[in-house]
């Protein structure tokens, strides 16, 4: 540890100790040579020792201090004295986003998508620099006094010309964001990121990560195979415009996520100006007018599989098509000059010029024509239907006017540039951000309802000024009894500020109960009451024999 008043490296003078990580502690500093405050952050000496540790640390450092953008954490130094690495970076005054959510309980659609916009602009910085980030979490965004959000620690970052698989629990990333293919230690790219950046938003709105499991394995598994909560079903107030990018961005298959940030800024631009518009439902009707249509490579390769499919099949008929046709991006049809031109090609090589063994009969012409016509039929509707399906498509949809009313967009495929015109969105600061001091004016106490029925809890909070959100997840306490909240997502004594959401969870009492004498009690009455616990108890029926019990009458229980 650097005490206060310490001279740092002979030009860092120790302000205060700032914060505490697994791996570094930070400290405000005064930078005496350029006169100003500055962030340094410092290996803890246990690990200075360890190559993995020094690696990963030096390589935050390398890749941050090649970033120059305002929603990336500025690097201004690099380097070690002895066996004390360290970094020195801009100091931002301010709370990290899970502080921000934490004290808030869920933010509104409106402050989501500004805080959004501007990590997606720091991302789209450092991939255009071919940086992956790899471990975008709201424990590494920091927003600052100014309302500024800026994206920092890229110490698990990779150049995308690297080896970017996770390929130790070290170099993971945070499971609770992570990316399916990271989870699975395939490659990453910009997409794994988006991924992780939908996540980001999915709590931002609801409150709650999308999955919560008790192990990291089983949070990992559950990015990989289980879908999502929709938002909307959490916080009723997340417009669907918000809910679309959020699924759009954590797609499974990184082909149906956005191919870039641009594209995920676009569609933020929109819904900022239109809460209400269905992404889904333009692209649909854009489809149905026939406008251009952009395929990405996974609809190439299902494209190129089913040509293949139907080359084998037109063998088989006696035709011949013309083989290794290069199927692009945006093109869905071969010129007809082309075809008149492999055409001739093809009767010429027969050694005929118009008629004699080479030349096809009127009727196999005619069979040949009705073979290719079913076949560009069927082509045309496994087109329409991938292009509907599919969540990976390179949207264009209708773009706001400054009337309200939409007119078509005219883009091309999207360029990265470093230097661009600053855009109202991406440039919005965050005007909510508290002050550490408690306001009696605007901030309350969140107070403790855990074991509360619920209504008792709902007064409990309304007299504390603040809202309630009933989780969809209801689970089996043998500490709390069934109706009463069994857990709040912010705990009792948080600040937040008045009207914030809190998160509540609802008991179904306890799973376990003791089996009575069910002898003599009718099978009807039986199954009624056995009826509640179908989900967790299964009942086996064995008739028996009776001398001493009616019909239709439970004899005995195993166990009993």
């Amino acid at each position: 540890m650097l005490n206060k008043g310490t001279l740092f490296h002979g030009r860092y003078r120790i302000i205060e100790p700032v914060g505490s990580g697994g791996m570094a502690d930070v400290y405000k500093a005064e930078d005496q040579k350029e006169n100003r405050i500055v962030a340094i952050k410092v290996l803890k000496r246990e690990l200075s020792r360890e190559a993995d540790c020094v690696r990963r640390f030096q390589q935050e450092g390398k890749a941050a201090s090649s970033l120059n953008n305002e929603n990336i954490v500025s690097v201004y130094d690099v380097g070690h004295t002895g066996e004390t690495y360290y970094i020195v970076m801009e100091f931002v005054d301010g709370i990290t986003l899970k502080e921000y959510i934490r004290r808030k309980g869920l933010l509104s659609p409106k402050e989501t998508m500004a805080i959004a916009s501007q990590i997606c602009v720091g991302l789209r910085a450092a991939h255009a620099k071919h940086i992956i980030h790899r471990d975008v979490k709201p424990q590494n965004m920091i927003l600052s006094r100014n309302g500024k959000v800026k994206v920092a620690d890229f110490g698990i970052a990779r150049a995308m010309s690297e080896e970017t698989r996770t390929l130790t629990q070290n170099t993971m990333g945070s499971v609770h964001y992570i990316s399916p293919e990271q989870a699975k230690g395939q490659i990453c790219d910009e997409r794994s990121d988006i991924y992780s950046l939908g996540v980001v938003m999915y709590e931002m709105i609801t409150g709650r990560v999308p999955f919560d499991k008790e192990t990291s394995v089983a949070v990992a598994l559950a990015h990989m195979n289980e879908a999502m909560v929709p938002p909307s079903r959490l916080n009723p107030e997340c417009p669907i415009a918000l809910e679309q990018i959020i699924f759009r961005s954590t797609q499974k298959s990184r082909d149906r996520r956005y191919l870039n940030c641009t594209e995920m800024l676009q569609d933020l631009k929109i819904a900022v100006q239109n809460p209400d518009y269905d992404f889904e439902k333009q692209e649909q009707a854009s489809l149905a007018d026939g406008h251009t249509h952009q395929f990405t490579n996974s609809e190439v390769s299902q494209l190129r599989n089913a040509a293949s499919k139907e080359a084998r099949a037109a063998a088989f008929r006696g035709e011949t098509l013309a083989q290794n046709t290069p199927v692009t991006r945006g093109t869905a049809q071969r010129p007809a000059a082309d075809n008149a031109k492999a055409a001739n090609t093809q009767r010429k090589s027969a050694g005929g010029t118009g008629s004699g063994i080479g030349e096809k009969t009127a009727f196999d012409h005619s069979l040949s024509a009705i073979g290719v016509m079913v076949g560009l039929v069927c082509l045309a509707m496994a087109i329409y239907i991938i292009s509907t399906l599919s969540g990976c498509r390179d949207r264009r949809p209708p773009k706001p006017t400054g009337s309200g009313g939409y007119t078509e967009s005219t883009e091309t495929s999207p360029v990265i540039t470093t230097e661009e015109t600053p855009d109202p969105l991406e440039t919005a600061t965050v005007e909510t951000v508290e002050s550490e001091h408690f306001d009696p004016k605007v901030d309350t106490v969140v107070p403790n309802v855990l074991g509360l029925p619920f209504a008792d809890a709902v007064e409990a909070l309304r007299a504390a000024d603040l809202e309630y959100i009933t989780s969809s997840t209801f689970r089996y306490s043998d500490i709390y009894p069934s109706g009463t909240i069994m857990n709040q997502n912010i705990p009792e004594g948080t600040i937040v500020r008045k009207y914030s959401s809190i998160v509540l969870s609802i008991s179904l009492g306890t799973d376990k109960f003791e089996i009575r004498d069910f002898t003599g009690v009718s099978l009807d009455a039986f199954r009624e009451e056995f009826n509640k616990f179908s989900s967790i108890i299964q009942v086996t029926y064995q008739g028996v024999y009776s001398d001493s019990v009616l019909p239709n009458t439970i004899v005995s229980t195993n166990p009993d």
